[in-house]
């Protein structure tokens, strides 16, 4: 499994969430998965992208920023994560700009977009995971928030959100629901193909 993880802690005192997204990779990474992070706070993400020309998506070059790095990852990726600490109960800024600059990539292309995923099937389209680090003690109106804001945000992306989690999670049971996930994919794969006699529908068609 091909897994991108973006985390979004702007906040370089915050070393403890740093180490728990390391810690998460490392036993992804262990079990033989390829996983490719990026620390957005290190990147150079504009606030409105600018094109260097009209060109399909997910296309290497399509930016003059840091964000076309990220964009040719997800030609290959299964899943991508999202990994942030929270800020009086939401998504930090940058995290925000990020998510917004990929939406933006996706209406500016829109056309081309929806030629491109109606010519590939479901497993070449990433699952998304969430991991949110609270502040103090999560209520559960803010987790329900959450959720339901990247279960929106996934659907733009025509995909679902596959997991959301808190970082107090052990590092074990993070990395098993993240494989959870995965191996829902493939139950869905097989199933499509024994009892339906194709691949998996594309995402606009279920």
């Amino acid at each position: 499994m091909n897994i991108v993880i973006l985390n979004g802690n702007p906040d370089k005192e915050n070393t403890w969430f740093d180490r728990y997204i390391q810690g998460y990779q490392l036993k992804l990474h262990k079990t033989g998965h390829y996983i490719k992070s990026f620390q957005l706070r290190d990147m150079s993400i504009e606030v409105f992208g600018k094109a260097i020309e009209p060109t399909s998506p997910f296309q290497a070059d399509n930016y003059s920023d840091d964000l076309r790095y990220i964009i040719d990852m997800l030609k290959e990726t299964d899943l991508l994560v999202w990994a942030s600490p929270l800020k009086q109960g939401l998504l930090p800024e940058l995290i925000k700009i990020f998510q917004k600059r990929i939406y933006q990539h996706f209406k500016d292309h829109q056309e081309d977009a929806s030629q491109w995923l109606r010519s590939h099937t479901l497993p070449k389209i990433p699952l998304i995971g969430v991991i949110l680090q609270p502040e103090s003690e999560l209520v559960e109106g803010e987790i329900l928030l959450n959720r339901l804001t990247q279960e929106r945000m996934a659907a733009e992306l025509h995909t679902v959100l596959s997991f959301l989690i808190t970082s107090d999670l052990n590092l074990t049971d993070a990395a098993c629901l993240t494989f959870k996930s995965f191996n829902y994919r493939q139950y869905l794969e097989e199933t499509c193909n024994e009892f339906l006699g194709g691949p998996v529908p594309e995402m606009d068609s279920v």
